[in-house]
């Protein structure tokens, strides 16, 4: 599918109503939050997520669930030696609120949300670069 670069958007259509972005930090993630929140008056969006262990996934949650905007939020676990345990993720999901959808991959995870999908929603993807890099990979396949 094609690529392009949204104007009022900071991150990358991957494909149609679907956006890929690469914070992996707090502050990439307030970012994101952000350029989500500018897309408003559209249907509530489906969040894909997935996040190294390294990083303060706590407060990125914290974030991704202030103003519960997500219609569905997916987790997966990248193919990254460093990837944090889906458990741990839909753990700290469930901590802030919200029942993620837990897939076994990353191409689960995405077709998991585009199955999910409604016309004119938006798919969201953020958590790692790692995370970015697999999605952007299977727009190859």
């Amino acid at each position: 599918f094609p690529t392009r670069r949204s104007s009022d958007l900071r991150m990358e259509e991957v494909a149609a109503e679907v956006f890929v972005d690469g914070a992996h930090n707090p502050a990439g993630i307030r970012a994101f939050m952000d350029s989500v929140r500018a897309a408003e008056g559209l249907k509530p969006p489906i969040l894909l997520f997935s996040v190294v262990s390294d990083k303060d996934y706590d407060e990125m949650v914290l974030y991704l669930t202030q103003g519960r905007i997500w219609d569905k939020v997916v987790i997966c676990r990248m193919n990254d030696k460093r990837t944090l345990e889906k458990e741990t993720i839909k753990s700290t999901f469930q901590k802030y609120g919200y029942e993620p959808l837990v897939k076994n991959s990353v191409a689960e995870a995405v077709r998991c949300a585009m199955d999910v999908k409604e016309k004119g929603q938006y798919i969201f993807a953020a958590g790692s670069l790692y995370f970015a890099g697999e999605i952007l990979s299977l727009q190859k396949r």
